[in-house]
């Protein structure tokens, strides 16, 4: 296979390729599993072609204190509910 077939995946591609395979993804797991430090540039380009959703979700920290982060997945496309559809890493 020679350089001409190859394709660099952009971080757009690698967003996508994550989401279809787990149904979400949030700036943490953007961050640490695909090295992306701006997630919020990446979905804007992405929300230009497809629907992308967003939920607050609450946790708490390491250190116990409550904090808060988005989580983006693809907008309802079907009958399955949104929380059979997002898988939650954290």
């Amino acid at each position: 296979m020679d350089k001409t077939e190859l394709k660099e995946l952009t971080q757009k591609d690698e967003v996508l390729m994550y989401m279809k395979k787990y149904g979400s993804i949030s700036t943490i797991e953007a961050s640490n599993k695909l090295y992306i430090a701006d997630l919020q540039s990446v979905i804007r380009m992405i929300k230009k072609e497809r629907d992308i959703a967003t939920r607050w979700v609450y946790k708490k920290n390491k250190f116990g204190r409550p904090c808060r982060f988005k989580r983006y997945y693809f907008a309802k496309t079907d009958n399955m509910p949104w929380w059979k559809r997002v898988r939650f890493f954290m």
